[in-house]
């Protein structure tokens, strides 16, 4: 997250890193559009070079369990349906547009007809039952990132209380 190319990338000065990749691929689009994306945006402003030196885990904790049973078949068509919308989104950046989740969304038609010649749907898949397990967790963490300001050119080391909820997925 405190990647300087990951930094520049979201402030929209520089290309898409690999890291990018890897991030995007752990979160949810909704997620990485507007909660991961943003937060870096924003860790950028006013400091370079940023650097991670301390993280101390001070509380973890089981925040939700939700069980949910549903077919191989539907597993198959919520993956179609992420790989269709990340793809649309990739084609916007590469038209040098930021698109929201939401835009891309309502591009439904574009999306419908990406979905139809991806179906791949045996019928097995629609007898097989599965269980979707997934974890809240909650970690309380210190953070200490050492920066140089843009203003002073004085290195400056924050020290920050973060609280974030991971939704861990298992099927």
């Amino acid at each position: 997250m405190h990647s300087p190319q990951l930094v520049s990338f979201a402030a929209g000065n520089g290309p898409k890193p690999s890291i990018a990749y890897d991030m995007e691929e752990m979160f949810d689009s909704t997620c990485y559009e507007r909660q991961f994306l943003p937060r870096v945006r924003r860790l950028g402003v006013g400091a370079s070079d940023l650097r991670l030196t301390e993280l101390d885990f001070t509380g973890v904790y089981l925040d939700g369990v939700h069980c949910q049973r549903t077919t191989r078949g539907n597993l198959k068509a919520e993956e179609a349906l992420r790989t269709v919308v990340k793809e649309t989104m990739a084609e916007k950046h590469k038209m040098k547009q930021r698109p929201s989740v939401m835009e891309v969304v309502s591009d439904l038609s574009a999306i419908k007809e990406k979905l139809n010649k991806s179906k791949v749907n045996e019928s097995e898949d629609d007898d097989d039952v599965v269980e979707r397990l997934r974890l809240d967790a909650l970690f309380y963490t210190v953070q200490t990132v050492e920066t140089v300001s843009s203003k002073t050119a004085q290195k400056v080391a924050v020290k920050t209380e973060v609280k974030t909820t991971l939704c861990l997925n298992r099927w």
